[in-house]
């Protein structure tokens, strides 16, 4: 993507031209500016998130601080990062600012609060690259609240900062932001006002027929604690720039306009705080509220009294204390495993309940938690001496919830569990009302899967389908491919994993067949009644008898079938499912492979996954056909070593390769 970059020595005189700006095929270097004085809580997990972001060009981190106390400077810092020092007589937010600017040497000055939390690894790019349109000169992110620090904040910023870009206005704030330094260069911030430093320089650019852009994508979680000495101190702050600069005598501050806008506020965000935080959650917003319309009131009378900005909290204001955590343990219900032993079913009971407590923690929106999988089935095995695989869990959100976050806490609650993955699907209810009515993913939502918690307290209704669509039987073909090609001899890095990538193997064409036989059934017992009453080959019958004892009973019985008569059966049932289906001849890997061009344009579901552009569509319909193929090919029972190691280098090659694109354009789900 070609972005702008600031000409060194370009300035913004006159016209509604961006002369500053060239475009080229590279981004430019950006610095990171960060004020803080005794934060080092936030600004650790802040800097943490800087350094992890997706950005092709340099960056650099400048923290200014006015005098920490808290060991603040002990942090470690990531590459390109260093510190600049600020008299604490000498601070102002203006000040601050002006001083990390001038020392910074990147054409676009990013400014983050250091309490400020990008959402995803792509903010800084999402605040970079509306530079590259014609006329933008300011960009300023989305800001989200954290309700568990401040629920009033937090309802104020989601009115404040929709989920839609737009551009144009005179809303702009420097908490998260992007300017160029050509900008700053001609008009600095101002020193002097107590907040709303960025008001001259807003006024500057529009004045010169620049515009300010806002970019939702740049998001980042902006929470101050809800401590209310600061929260008068800075809400006083407020009242009194907006009556000096912005209302200047036009606004009411009589006691009925106080009740009427403390009411306003209260009933903003009231639902989900008391979902979130119960009563005691939502009088302590109100309380929040009334305090910080009382200090933001008193603060537009000083300045309409001409008084100067002394935000000293009145005497006798006393901390909240937080509201007290809501309890929370997993409802009692169906032992988790096949064979369930106290010590596994604690285990699970343990991993479960430390996943639920960091879920609700972390998000704000979720609403309801399913685990899915088989343990969600109470179909989970555990081995003897080994830890459960991984967990599946389905979260019912109110709004979407950044990929980047997911991967992260999957990875970090994978870790705490030791566990070889969480995997964390997220989704709305609308969302999952049409998967249950159409995939296979989510009609076992609906009939196997273990609610774990609810903020209604009862699960809420998703409607699956009697009857899954066959190409929903293609899908599960498809992403087994790789487990085929993994298990394959003869250098197995992993064996205990390769065992079990066969069974879900043979576990997948058994699934395939009932759906196109409309027999399909969550649960492992009821497959096998249903299987039994399908016409089976020879081969058939001993695969699938062999894979459901390794679910069901003997997880160690041998496979009774040779690697290339699995590998046959593999291709053969799946040219049969699909001869059936389309009326065509298929009778060959190649004429399989041949007929999977267009998989996804007859998909019911197609709505709910994301669009592909024609070379993604090449691309997973060329890995699939490759694939199947390369899968076809691999024989380790051939006489001839040269073409065995030849196969073998091209099956390494094609997971490395093709493994990814296989996962991402085949999955049961896409968010």
């Amino acid at each position: 993507m070609g972005v702008p970059r600031v000409s060194r020595g370009a300035g913004f005189g006159g016209g509604g031209g961006m002369r500053a700006f060239c475009r080229e095929a590279v981004w430019p270097r950006v610095s990171v500016v960060i004020r803080c004085k005794d934060e080092r809580p936030w600004l650790e997990r802040a800097l943490r998130l800087v350094a992890e972001q997706d950005y092709e060009g340099e960056v650099e981190i400048v923290l200014v601080d006015s005098g920490s106390r808290d060991g603040t400077r002990e942090l470690p810092l990531p590459p390109g990062a260093r510190w600049l020092d600020m008299k604490p007589e000498d601070f102002s937010y203006g000040a601050s600012l002006n001083l990390g600017c001038r020392q910074a040497k990147g054409d676009i000055l990013v400014l983050l609060s250091a309490h400020c939390f990008p959402l995803s690894k792509a903010w800084l790019r999402a605040l970079v690259a509306p530079f590259s349109q014609e006329g933008v000169g300011l960009v300023h992110g989305r800001q989200v609240g954290d309700l568990r620090l401040d629920p009033s904040e937090a309802a104020e910023l989601e009115t404040l900062y929709p989920q839609q870009d737009r551009r144009g206005g005179t809303s702009f704030s420097d908490a998260n932001a992007a300017i160029p330094r050509a900008l700053f260069e001609a008009c600095p911030f101002d020193e002097q006002l107590p907040i709303g430093e960025e008001a001259p320089l807003v006024q500057y650019a529009l004045s010169k027929g620049f515009e300010i852009h806002y970019s939702a994508a740049a998001a980042v979680e902006h929470g101050h604690p809800a401590d209310p000495p600061s929260l008068w101190r800075r809400s006083f702050r407020e009242g009194w720039v907006l009556e000096n600069h912005h209302y200047r005598g036009r606004r009411s501050y009589s006691l009925a306009h106080f009740a009427y806008r403390l009411l306003g506020r209260t009933l903003r965000g009231a639902p989900r705080t008391l979902v979130l935080q119960g009563f005691s959650g939502l009088l302590r917003k109100l309380r929040l509220d009334a305090l910080r319309l009382r200090a933001r009131h008193q603060g537009a009378r000083a300045a309409q009294g001409g008084h100067p900005c002394s935000a000293e909290p009145p005497s006798g204001l006393r901390p909240l204390s937080p509201p007290p955590p809501r309890s929370y343990a997993i409802p009692d219900g169906p032992p988790f495993c096949l064979a369930p032993t106290p010590e596994g079913e604690a285990r699970v009971r343990a991993d479960l309940e430390r996943i639920a407590a960091r879920l609700r923690a972390e998000l704000p929106q979720l609403r309801a938690l399913w685990l899915a999988g088989g343990f969600g089935r109470g179909e989970g095995l555990l081995e003897a001496g080994h830890p459960p695989n991984d967990y599946d869990l389905e979260l019912l959100v109110a709004r979407p919830v950044a990929p980047d976050l997911l991967a992260s806490l999957s990875r970090e609650l994978a870790r705490d569990c030791q566990v070889t993955w969480v995997d964390l699907e997220a989704h709305n209810l609308r969302q999952l009302r049409q998967l249950c009515a159409h995939s296979q993913y989510g009609y076992d939502l609906a009939h196997g899967a273990r609610l774990l918690w609810s903020a209604c307290g009862r699960p809420p209704a998703l409607l699956p389908a009697p009857r899954l669509p066959f190409v929903e039987a293609e899908k599960i073909l498809c992403a087994r491919i790789w487990a085929m090609l993994y298990a394959w001899p003869p250098a197995q890095p992993d064996p205990r994993r390769a065992h079990w990538q066969l069974v879900k193997a043979c576990l997948a064409l058994a699934d395939a067949r009932l759906i196109e036989a409309g027999l399909y059934r969550s649960h492992l017992r009821e497959k096998q009644k249903m299987l039994d009453t399908l016409p089976q080959t020879p081969g058939e019958s001993k695969a699938y008898t062999w894979a459901f004892a390794q679910r069901l009973g003997d997880p160690h019985q041998p496979c009774p079938l040779g690697w290339s008569q699995l590998r046959d059966l593999y291709l053969e049932t799946w040219a049969a499912l699909a001869s059936r289906q389309r009326g065509l001849p298929i009778d060959s890997p190649e004429a399989l492979a041949r007929t999977f061009p267009g998989i996804g344009r007859r998909d019911p579901i197609g709505r709910l996954v994301r669009a592909l552009s024609p070379r993604r569509d090449r691309e997973r319909s060329e890995g699939l056909r490759a694939g199947i193929l390369l899968l076809a090919r691999l024989d380790p029972e051939a006489a001839d070593p040269g073409s065995q190691e030849e196969a073998h280098k091209l099956r390494n090659a094609y997971l490395s390769e093709k493994l990814r694109t296989l996962e991402e354009s085949f999955p049961l789900l896409a968010p």
